[in-house]
């Protein structure tokens, strides 16, 4: 019997204690190919190597409004779901910068921030929240305004004055298309 996996999931018939290795109903050599049928069909989903679901991978994103003296850029996508950790030594920011994702996101809604932060180098650090831009993924910064906080864009000036060996670091995940 073929396995029926992944599309939908397999019923095997079990032996009881009395089948005798000829048996009929539950002949001893289907059993074997049966499991080794499923198991295979298990394996070539889970894939090996560099593709085996959860693998890190090192990706170059395309960067917009701003270059880096150097960058690590990573993803491991389990199904649908990628997440992403980066990290960009900055060289200069000339506008709302923005970086690709490895894989096109499936719906702008989907995407998820965590622990953005932005280094301005011998001075302080910033926290920032990711979002989704045309292409790819872009930030804004907290910013208090009276008793409120509001997100505010982050560009060449804000959150403070972009130079070299200032850096942006992070993780997100979102819904691959």
């Amino acid at each position: 019997m073929a396995t029926s996996f992944p599309s939908s999931l397999d019923s095997f018939t079990n032996p009881s204690a009395s089948d005798a290795l000829d048996s009929v109903s539950v002949p001893h050599a289907d059993q074997h190919a049966n499991i080794n049928d499923a198991m295979e069909a298990v394996q070539a989903k889970l894939g090996v190597g560099a593709g085996t679901i959860g693998t890190w991978t090192s990706y170059t994103p395309t960067l917009t409004n701003f270059t880096a003296t150097s960058m690590d850029c990573k993803y491991c996508k389990i199904n649908k779901i990628v997440f992403i950790d980066y990290v960009f030594n900055v060289n200069a920011v000339t506008g709302n910068p923005s970086f690709t994702t490895p894989t096109a996101i499936g719906d702008n809604d989907s995407i998820v921030g965590h622990g953005a932060m932005f280094l301005d180098q011998g001075s302080a650090w910033y926290t920032a929240q990711t979002f989704p831009t045309l292409g790819g993924v872009g930030w804004f910064r907290p910013n208090v305004v009276g008793s409120v906080v509001t997100l505010s864009g982050v560009n060449a000036t804000s959150p403070f004055t972009w130079a070299t060996s200032d850096a942006m670091l992070g993780n997100l995940w979102y819904l691959e298309a």
